[in-house]
Protein backbone atom coordinates (compact mmCIF):
# COMPACT_ATOMS: atom_id res chain seq x y z
CA UNK A 1 0.00 0.00 0.00
CA UNK A 2 1.40 3.48 0.80
CA UNK A 3 3.78 2.75 3.92
CA UNK A 4 1.20 4.17 6.54
CA UNK A 5 -0.65 2.27 8.95
CA UNK A 6 -4.66 3.53 9.77
CA UNK A 7 -2.98 5.58 13.01
CA UNK A 8 -0.83 7.46 10.86
CA UNK A 9 -3.60 8.04 8.45
CA UNK A 10 -5.31 10.45 10.84
CA UNK A 11 -2.25 12.42 11.23
CA UNK A 12 -1.65 15.51 9.31
CA UNK A 13 1.74 14.81 8.11
CA UNK A 14 0.14 11.50 6.50
CA UNK A 15 -1.91 13.93 4.40
CA UNK A 16 0.67 16.48 3.91
CA UNK A 17 3.01 13.42 2.04
CA UNK A 18 0.12 12.55 0.04
CA UNK A 19 0.03 16.06 -1.06
CA UNK A 20 3.73 15.96 -1.96
CA UNK A 21 3.13 12.72 -3.99
CA UNK A 22 0.15 14.42 -5.88
CA UNK A 23 2.63 17.61 -6.44
CA UNK A 24 5.84 15.67 -7.44
CA UNK A 25 3.83 14.81 -11.02
CA UNK A 26 3.82 18.20 -12.62
CA UNK A 27 1.43 16.84 -15.31
CA UNK A 28 3.59 18.52 -17.49
CA UNK A 29 5.84 15.46 -18.59
CA UNK A 30 8.13 16.31 -15.46
CA UNK A 31 9.01 14.94 -12.32
CA UNK A 32 11.49 15.50 -9.63
CA UNK A 33 13.53 12.48 -8.88
CA UNK A 34 16.24 14.06 -6.57
CA UNK A 35 17.01 16.98 -4.65
CA UNK A 36 20.85 18.29 -3.12
CA UNK A 37 18.31 19.96 0.04
CA UNK A 38 14.79 19.81 1.35
CA UNK A 39 12.69 22.14 3.16
CA UNK A 40 9.27 21.45 3.94
CA UNK A 41 7.69 24.35 3.32
CA UNK A 42 9.77 24.91 -0.19
CA UNK A 43 10.09 21.73 -1.78
CA UNK A 44 12.16 20.54 -4.74
CA UNK A 45 9.06 19.62 -6.66
CA UNK A 46 7.72 22.90 -6.86
CA UNK A 47 9.63 23.01 -9.57
CA UNK A 48 7.33 21.35 -11.28
CA UNK A 49 3.83 21.17 -9.84
CA UNK A 50 2.85 24.24 -12.26
CA UNK A 51 2.13 26.86 -9.88
CA UNK A 52 3.55 30.34 -10.24
CA UNK A 53 3.61 30.65 -6.21
CA UNK A 54 5.56 27.47 -4.97
CA UNK A 55 9.23 27.12 -5.16
CA UNK A 56 12.27 24.81 -3.85
CA UNK A 57 14.56 26.71 -1.78
CA UNK A 58 18.61 25.93 -1.00
CA UNK A 59 19.65 25.23 2.24
CA UNK A 60 22.82 27.53 1.77
CA UNK A 61 25.42 25.44 0.94
CA UNK A 62 26.85 25.28 -2.45
CA UNK A 63 26.71 23.52 -4.86
CA UNK A 64 22.83 22.92 -4.40
CA UNK A 65 21.00 20.09 -7.12
CA UNK A 66 17.90 19.09 -8.46
CA UNK A 67 17.09 16.16 -10.98
CA UNK A 68 13.96 16.58 -13.36
CA UNK A 69 13.01 13.48 -15.52
CA UNK A 70 10.80 13.65 -18.27
CA UNK A 71 8.57 11.06 -19.33
CA UNK A 72 9.91 10.96 -23.16
CA UNK A 73 12.94 11.69 -24.29
CA UNK A 74 12.43 15.30 -25.13
CA UNK A 75 14.60 17.26 -27.95
CA UNK A 76 15.81 20.88 -26.25
CA UNK A 77 17.42 23.47 -27.57
CA UNK A 78 16.18 26.22 -24.84
CA UNK A 79 16.32 25.77 -21.39
CA UNK A 80 14.42 28.25 -19.26
CA UNK A 81 14.49 28.95 -15.33
CA UNK A 82 12.65 32.02 -12.89
CA UNK A 83 14.84 31.98 -10.32
CA UNK A 84 16.59 33.93 -7.49
CA UNK A 85 20.09 34.43 -6.24
CA UNK A 86 21.60 32.35 -8.53
CA UNK A 87 24.78 33.16 -9.70
CA UNK A 88 26.35 30.07 -11.40
CA UNK A 89 24.80 27.15 -12.90
CA UNK A 90 25.64 24.10 -14.52
CA UNK A 91 23.41 22.35 -16.31
CA UNK A 92 23.63 17.87 -17.38
CA UNK A 93 21.24 15.50 -19.46
CA UNK A 94 20.87 12.13 -19.76
CA UNK A 95 19.36 10.16 -22.52
CA UNK A 96 18.38 7.17 -21.02
CA UNK A 97 16.90 6.44 -17.31
CA UNK A 98 19.55 3.03 -17.35
CA UNK A 99 21.12 3.66 -13.84
CA UNK A 100 24.70 3.29 -15.47
CA UNK A 101 23.65 6.41 -17.81
CA UNK A 102 26.56 9.01 -17.01
CA UNK A 103 25.80 12.95 -16.90
CA UNK A 104 27.18 14.92 -19.43
CA UNK A 105 27.64 18.97 -19.12
CA UNK A 106 25.72 21.03 -21.90
CA UNK A 107 25.61 24.42 -20.07
CA UNK A 108 27.11 26.39 -17.82
CA UNK A 109 27.03 30.36 -16.81
CA UNK A 110 29.21 31.38 -14.04
CA UNK A 111 28.18 35.00 -14.50
CA UNK A 112 24.35 35.43 -14.04
CA UNK A 113 23.08 39.10 -12.97
CA UNK A 114 20.76 40.04 -10.64
CA UNK A 115 18.78 43.00 -11.43
CA UNK A 116 18.66 44.78 -8.81
CA UNK A 117 21.16 45.38 -5.71
CA UNK A 118 18.70 42.87 -3.63
CA UNK A 119 19.78 39.94 -5.27
CA UNK A 120 17.79 37.39 -2.28
CA UNK A 121 14.84 38.48 -3.73
CA UNK A 122 15.03 40.04 -7.49
CA UNK A 123 13.03 37.29 -9.71
CA UNK A 124 15.47 36.15 -12.24
CA UNK A 125 14.21 34.86 -15.50
CA UNK A 126 17.08 32.76 -17.18
CA UNK A 127 17.23 31.56 -20.67
CA UNK A 128 19.66 29.09 -21.72
CA UNK A 129 20.39 28.57 -25.82
CA UNK A 130 22.36 25.28 -25.91
CA UNK A 131 24.44 25.22 -29.22
CA UNK A 132 22.44 22.55 -30.89
CA UNK A 133 19.34 20.73 -30.15
CA UNK A 134 20.10 17.61 -27.80
CA UNK A 135 18.00 14.51 -26.51
CA UNK A 136 17.35 14.86 -22.91
CA UNK A 137 15.89 11.89 -20.58
CA UNK A 138 16.56 13.33 -17.18
CA UNK A 139 17.75 17.50 -16.64
CA UNK A 140 20.51 18.18 -13.84
CA UNK A 141 20.40 21.76 -12.60
CA UNK A 142 23.14 22.13 -10.41
CA UNK A 143 23.44 25.62 -8.22
CA UNK A 144 27.32 25.94 -7.95
CA UNK A 145 27.00 29.88 -6.71
CA UNK A 146 24.50 31.95 -5.45
CA UNK A 147 24.35 35.69 -4.54
CA UNK A 148 23.05 35.02 -1.00
CA UNK A 149 23.19 32.60 1.18
CA UNK A 150 19.71 30.81 -0.25
CA UNK A 151 18.34 30.35 -3.68
CA UNK A 152 15.15 29.61 -5.28
CA UNK A 153 13.93 27.76 -8.19
CA UNK A 154 10.80 28.72 -9.32
CA UNK A 155 10.05 26.53 -12.15
CA UNK A 156 12.39 24.70 -15.20
CA UNK A 157 10.94 24.71 -18.49
CA UNK A 158 12.12 23.23 -22.13
CA UNK A 159 11.46 24.28 -25.72
CA UNK A 160 12.88 22.80 -29.15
Amino acid sequence: MDGFDDDERDQPYYRYFQRLAEKSEGGNGMRVTAASSYDWDYPPNAIVDGDPSTYWITQGVYPENVVIAFDQTQTVKTITMQTTGVKAVKLYRTVTDSEDSKYELIYEDTELQSASEDVSDDLQNLKFELTAPVQIKSLKVVITQGHDYFATVHHVTTSK
